[in-house]
């Protein structure tokens, strides 16, 4: 525990990006070399992201305010983490999924305090990527002005997709539900979050079922009789997709059972533990969703990664040879678990978010 513990002090405290990218890299041969997967490993992960990424978006802005002529046009920003990043549930390997909400100084011109986070916002992507993260392929970016609002515009945004309930908005808002800030102003995350809470609350009769589909879109990937849904072809015929056919499932399953019941928690096990408190829940099925979530957690650490273009990738695939008859058989128990946590979700909220 020492040693990330000092990896994560020299990540805070490095002066270079090229500092910053030495370190992940010693992290991840580190990791590879004497570590397995686990929930106390992926924590120990989880932290050093974290650390990576405060420093570099530090040095990115401290590059641009050195560069900008005059005083900044914004009082306050912060910058969120969705996904897996917001989570806290973090691999290795991970890409750039994050937003930022900001507050324009009083009396400065809206325009030059959007150009002004917009230079930011292509400043903390850049530094990301050479550190090694790379871009989220679905566009959700500090550098995307869609993910990129005042506080006044993100009230308005919210606002928005809570009235027009469309699947493009309903995943906009799960996504949101799962933001937690990483850099700035905390207050004005936790502003965000609590409009969010709040809008949800007022049009929950009708939000809630809305958000099924988009929740059981990813079906675990167990068939009728108990066996697991492998790859058929391809370079990863054999093998089993853990992110979309195991993780993904589970995390949207018990997003929006904790949504219900108001949970603000981000993480998912942390939803899980606070579900375990909901009045009606029954402690062994909560105990199991647990357990199941523990075991995709740990092979989904397992997936192989690779380097392209100076970015850690990977499919998030569990190959062939890894799925020994063990490893068959624990999966097996998880996805079972995850398959009824879905049929529950949609026993709970019915077929009327159906879009």
């Amino acid at each position: 525990m020492h040693q990330w513990l000092e990896k994560e002090r020299e990540a805070s405290q490095a002066s270079a990006l090229a500092d910053l990218r030495s370190l992940r890299d010693d992290v991840h041969d580190a990791f590879g070399a004497s570590m397995t997967g686990g929930v106390e490993a992926a924590e120990t992960i989880n932290r050093l992201h974290d650390a990576f990424i405060r420093r570099s978006l530090a040095i990115a802005e401290e590059r641009v305010r050195a560069s900008y002529p005059g005083v900044p046009p914004v009082s306050s920003f912060a910058v969120l983490l969705f996904g897996s990043g917001g989570r806290k549930e973090q691999t290795l390997w991970s890409d750039q999924d994050n937003g930022i909400v900001y507050e324009p100084k009083s009396g400065a011109d809206p325009a030059e305090a959007e150009r002004y986070m917009g230079e930011l916002g292509e400043a903390f992507r850049a530094s990301l990527e050479t550190v090694g993260y790379p871009p989220c392929e679905g566009g959700v970016l500090v550098t995307n002005p869609a993910w990129r609002r005042t506080t006044t515009a993100w009230r308005e945004t919210l606002h928005s997709w809570i009235e027009t309930p469309e699947f493009e908005t309903v995943r906009h808002l799960l996504i949101m539900a799962d933001a937690r800030p990483i850099y700035g102003n905390e207050f004005l995350a936790s502003a965000l979050r609590t409009e969010l809470a709040s809008r949800i609350e007022a049009h929950r009769s009708t939000i809630l079922p809305r958000m099924v589909q988009n929740t059981l879109r990813y079906k675990v990937l167990v068939g009728f009789l108990g066996n697991l849904l492998t790859e058929p072809y391809g370079e990863d015929a054999g093998g089993i997709d853990i992110k979309y056919g195991a993780y993904i499932p589970m995390v949207n399953a018990i997003r929006l059972l904790s949504l219900a019941h108001r949970i603000p928690a981000t993480s998912t096990l942390e939803r899980i533990d606070a579900l375990a408190q909901c009045e009606g829940m029954r402690p062994d099925l909560v105990r199991d969703w647990k357990e199941a979530f523990r075991t995709v957690l740990k092979f989904r650490a397992m997936t192989p990664f690779r380097i392209e273009d100076g970015k850690y990738t990977t499919r998030g695939v569990l190959s062939a040879k890894l799925l020994t008859k063990d490893v068959k058989r624990e999966l097996k128990d998880a996805l079972r678990v995850g398959a009824e946590l879905q049929r529950r979700v949609k026993k709970t909220f019915g077929t009327e978010g159906h879009l």
